[in-house]
């Protein structure tokens, strides 16, 4: 008999590599593979028995699929157009989550295949980044990176990496080592965090940048006041050798992050002239006017609306809450971050 729990490990396995496929060969062969597997899935296992510990998160679910519901009738009938892209964009996780509770116990699953499950996603994110680097400074055709995209022209001094966006690769690679790290000490993942600093430091993210840093604070704090502070000063005197001599870090300068604040005003203001055409308050709740993708929150809110983003919130922030190690805690800190640049999350 197969086992669920290797099946279900052998297809997330493949999942880094669906942006290549689909940029590669066309997204029908990956949403054809996706389908095969949860039909298969649905075929030869029997369902799990909903825990009650699932009933208030059940609820927020519900909550926010009225929400795309309701998002998708405003767009219809106010705007003359459908929102369904927006609303698979922000929403497709709902099916998916659904799909995992009804079929795995997460425990199980953890304890199984979790480790090795991010410690392959930290390899292939690190490794990804570091070829693609190679590629980018060496003699060779930068279009040799498999997701390589010339109308992203804003990334072509950077490596794409397996996700194609300098802020999911660097961000996630962070949040995958965050949650090795809730599961083990350091000692048993030195290699990884090697990978994970290098792949940041290559990528060139500046939300991979706070990412780390955020880690590195959690991470110092079970060590005592002496040695934390003396991290600290080498890690300042470390980070300034490198602004100073590669201008690594120009991505969390000051100047950096000014110009960054004036496009989230731009874009704000932009989409406020864009809501005023519509119809303002239904579309502030219930999105269908999306604004630039430059600011996280922002882009969220106006494809999706007011309503969904804060029921959204409310589950992370239950999850959080759920989390009963700290680097669990940290982990969906660093997707929040991540997420107020780019839709990391």
């Amino acid at each position: 008999m197969i086992c669920r729990y290797k099946f279900f490990y052998l297809f997330l396995l493949t999942v880094p590599f669906f942006n290549i496929l689909g940029l590669k060969f066309g997204n029908a062969i990956v949403q054809t593979f996706i389908l095969s597997f949860f039909f298969l899935t649905l075929l030869l296992f029997r369902q799990q028995r909903i825990r009650s510990g699932w009933f208030a998160p059940f609820f927020l679910i519900f909550g926010l699929v009225i929400c795309l519901l309701l998002s998708e009738l405003h767009s219809v009938i106010n705007l003359g157009r459908s929102n369904i892209d927006s609303i698979r964009f922000f929403g497709l996780f709902i099916p998916v989550l659904l799909f995992y509770i009804l079929s795995y116990n997460p425990r199980v699953f953890a304890e199984k295949y979790w480790n090795k499950l991010l410690r392959f996603y930290i390899l292939v994110f690190s490794l990804s980044i570091m070829i693609d680097y190679y590629i980018l400074h060496s003699a060779l055709d930068i279009s040799l990176q498999p997701m390589y995209r010339e109308e992203d022209w804003s990334y072509v001094t950077r490596p794409f990496g397996i996700t194609g966006q300098p802020s999911v690769n660097s961000v996630l690679l962070v949040f995958f080592y965050a949650l090795l790290l809730s599961r083990g000490s350091f000692d048993e993942s030195k290699l990884f965090f090697l990978l994970m600093v290098i792949g940041v430091l290559l990528q060139g993210s500046g939300s991979g940048f706070i990412a780390l840093l955020i880690l590195l604070n959690v991470m110092f704090v079970s060590f005592n006041w002496f040695i934390r502070v003396f991290c600290y000063f080498c890690g300042l005197f470390f980070v300034f050798q490198l602004v100073k001599q590669f201008k690594l870090f120009n991505k969390i300068s000051f100047e950096y992050i000014s110009r960054l604040i004036d496009v989230f005003m731009w874009q704000i203001d932009d989409w406020i002239i864009l809501v005023k055409k519509s119809e303002p308050i239904i579309s502030v709740l219930l999105g269908g006017v999306s604004s630039g993708i430059d600011f996280g929150p922002l882009y969220f809110m106006s494809n999706v609306g007011l309503i969904y983003s804060i029921f959204f919130l409310i589950f992370i922030v239950m999850s959080a809450a759920k989390a009963k190690e700290r680097y669990e805690k940290s982990a969906i800190l660093i997707l929040l971050v991540g997420n107020l640049h780019y839709p990391v999350m």
